[in-house]
C-alpha cells in the first residue's frame, strides 16, 4: 500500500511544483513592472506566458535530472536545496543564453531574476514544510516502511540502530532472520533462513 501511496505522492510532488513555477511568472511579472519604480513594459505578458510552458517543462525536466524527485527518505534537506538552487541557476542561466542568441533583449532580465528567486525559495519553502509533516507522522507511526533485517551481525545491528536512531528515515523493523537468535537484539526473532520465502509472504515487508 505505501508504495502505491508513494507514486501518488510523487506525482502530486511534481504537478505542485510545475503549478508553482508556472505561476511564479506572471508574479514576477506583476513586481517588476507593476511593484518596482521604472518599470516599462516592452514585452506583453502574454509572450512571458508562452514562455513560461517550456520554462516550466525544462525546470521539472531538469530537477528530475538533479534527484530532486527522488524518496524523501533517501535525500537530506541540507542536500536537496542546494541541489535546487543549482538546478535555478542552470536554467537561468541557460535561457538567458538562449534569448541572447535569439535577438531575445527586449525580455527583462530583472523580471527573470524575481522569477527564478522567487520560484526557489518557494519550492524550498514547499520541501521544508514536507519535511516537517512527515517527519510529525513518522514519529507518530504513520507513513512507514516496514522492513525484515536479515542477519544478527555487527553490519545488521548496525543498520538497525541507525534506523531507530532516525525516525526522519520512517523505516520499522518487524524483526529479523537469522541462523540463530541474538541474546542482545530487542527485536522479534523471526526464526532461520529456511522459513524466509513464508516469512516475506505474510509480513509482506517493504524492503
Amino acid at each position: 500500500m505505501i508504495k502505491e501511496n508513494q507514486q501518488l505522492f510523487n506525482r502530486l510532488h511534481v504537478i505542485s511544483d510545475g503549478i508553482f513555477l508556472f505561476l511564479s511568472l506572471p508574479v514576477a511579472f506583476w513586481l517588476r513592472f507593476y511593484v518596482l519604480p521604472n518599470g516599462i513594459i516592452t514585452v506583453p505578458l502574454s509572450q512571458y506566458m508562452l514562455l513560461d510552458i517550456f520554462l516550466t517543462a525544462a525546470q521539472l525536466f531538469t530537477y528530475a535530472s538533479f534527484g530532486l524527485y527522488q524518496s524523501f527518505r533517501k535525500t537530506r534537506l541540507k542536500k536537496e536545496l542546494p541541489r535546487l538552487w543549482l538546478a535555478g541557476m542552470l536554467d537561468m542561466a541557460i535561457l538567458l543564453s538562449v534569448l541572447f542568441i535569439n535577438h531575445g533583449v527586449h525580455y527583462s532580465r530583472l523580471t527573470m531574476a524575481i522569477y527564478f528567486t522567487l520560484s526557489s525559495s518557494i519550492l524550498s519553502g514547499k520541501r521544508i514544510i514536507l519535511r516537517k509533516a512527515l517527519r510529525y507522522f513518522r514519529q507518530h507511526g504513520h507513513n512507514l516502511k516496514h522492513i525484515l533485517i536479515l542477519g544478527s551481525g555487527e553490519s545488521a545491528k548496525a543498520y538497525l540502530n541507525a534506523v531507530n536512531m532516525d525516525r526522519e528515515l520512517g523505516y520499522h523493523a518487524d524483526g529479523y532472520v537469522a541462523a540463530r537468535q541474538a541474546e542482545t537484539w530487542d527485536l522479534p526473532y523471526l526464526g532461520g533462513f529456511e522459513g524466509l520465502l513464508s516469512l516475506l509472504e505474510g509480513y509482506r515487508p517493504d524492503e
